[in-house]
């Protein structure tokens, strides 16, 4: 009674269960906007631009002028005093100077008026570096499309594959079948069924491998999206081919306005740039303000000998000139031109890379376009040898091997097939890294 009980919860939890088992479809879009949310280095990305933020506001906050405020106490030992002798009187009397414990409490406010260019410059590097923390996320978005890309398309590859060799290894078990039964009958010799068997078992281990492939590829996808690695999803984008209405020369004035790896130098050289005038603006003088009240005593709370005032108001107006340095600032300055001229020869080094990049995956896809549609007219005649031999061996006027033969070939057109419509989406993934954007944006841009 207990156990039918069980069977009957169990049974009335079974839709749920299963419900709960449903993989989630995942189109392209999703994987990005996953991998988007989750990735740890877009995270680290964000929070650099928070810090560049935070670092100009400190910078600006550095014209602002500042309050201070301290409370000290010295023991000099004994009492500092003035003698003197009153004319008139001739007698002597002592005049306190400072007595041997002397608390001081002051506060005080310190504005500078004039820096000779150094804060100005300073708050420009730091707003400039917000720009390159910008411009550094879009390069990490960038690089992980790619990634997310490229596995995404790996798993739909290995699916294609998963697909065609389950179609070949029916096709090995069927012509294995029909080779025992002519065999019994007489019409092909014993070592016709041993071919099929061993091909059949070949196109076992075939698609053994493409499922644990496929499962790798899986956990590949699921590792860069960010979530948990053995998450299922059924991919709803398929590999597809779309024309590419661009011509190489698009590319590459497209590149050049939205590379996020060639737009960061338009900031890194201006921030070096600024860094050498930095340098030199230290030859200038600087103006500063400051005003300052103290109070004296001889005693905690300030209180003391009623004969010297117990308190001061000090206001000042400096200018601070460093005429000499044996070239310090000089050096230093050069030392940044230096670094302005790397980051030049940088510039240079990543368009002659992007060039190359766009190059690669622009001569791929064109090829990868022409081996598509090659691989379509393969497969489709592939297909029709092997109904051909299929019926020939039915009909006995022809072999065993020639059945099998027609399997390979299908087997070879179909990952053909695969193969081109692979390489076609991964050069253009490829290529849309180079250029900075997907093409659905680019189209819709009107480039």
């Amino acid at each position: 009674m207990r156990i039918a009980v069980f069977l009957l919860i169990f049974l009335a939890f079974l839709p749920g269960i299963a419900f709960c088992s449903q993989s989630e479809d995942l189109t392209l879009h999703d994987a990005l906007a996953k991998a988007f949310e989750n990735n740890r280095t877009i995270d680290s990305a964000g929070k650099a631009i928070l810090e560049a933020e935070h670092n100009f506001s400190s910078t600006q906050k550095e014209r602002l002028p500042k309050v201070n405020m301290g409370y000290s106490y010295m023991y000099l030992g004994n009492d500092v005093n003035l003698t003197d002798t009153d004319p008139s009187t001739g007698e002597s009397y002592i005049f306190p100077l400072v007595t041997k414990n002397n608390y001081t409490w002051n506060t005080g406010i310190n504005m500078p008026l004039y820096t000779g260019g150094v804060q100005e410059l300073t708050e420009l590097i730091a707003k400039l570096g917000i720009d390159i923390s910008r411009v550094k996320l879009i390069q990490a978005k960038n690089e992980l499309a790619l990634n997310v890309k490229c596995y995404y398309f790996t798993v739909l590859r290995s699916e294609k594959l998963i697909d065609y060799f389950e179609q070949n290894l029916k096709s090995y078990e069927k012509h294995e079948a029909q080779s025992v039964s002519f065999n019994k009958q007489g019409l092909v010799a014993k070592n016709a069924v041993l071919e099929a068997r061993v091909e059949k078992a070949n196109a076992e281990q075939e698609l053994t491998s493409a499922r644990n492939e496929a499962e790798i590829s899986r956990c590949s996808l699921n590792t860069v999206m960010g979530v948990e690695i053995n998450s299922g999803f059924n991919l709803k984008d398929g590999l597809s081919v779309k024309p590419l209405e661009m011509s190489y020369d698009d590319c590459i004035f497209y590149a050049k306005k939205h590379n996020p790896d060639l737009l960061v130098f338009s900031f890194a050289k201006q921030q070096a740039q600024s860094a050498v005038k930095l340098e030199k603006a230290h030859y200038n003088p600087t103006l500063n303000l400051s005003a300052n009240y103290y109070l004296y005593g001889d005693t905690p709370g300030l209180r003391g000998n009623e004969m010297l005032p117990n308190n001061l108001l000090v206001a000042m107006l400096s200018i601070n000139w460093e005429l000499f340095d044996w070239g310090q600032k000089n050096e230093s300055a050069k030392a940044r031109q230096m670094q302005y001229e790397q980051v030049v020869n940088s510039e240079k080094l990543a368009q002659d890379n992007i060039t190359l990049k766009i190059r690669e995956a622009y001569s791929q896809i064109r090829t990868a376009e022409k081996n598509v549609a090659t691989a379509i007219t393969a497969l489709d005649l592939a297909k029709e040898n092997l109904r051909i031999s299929n019926l020939r061996y039915s009909e006995q006027v022809t072999n065993s091997t020639e059945v099998l033969d027609a399997i390979t070939a299908l087997k070879k057109a179909e990952f053909n097939h695969c193969s081109a419509l692979y390489n076609y989406n991964i050069a253009m993934a490829k290529l849309e890294y180079a250029i900075g954007a997907d093409m659905e944006q680019i189209i819709k841009a009107g480039k």
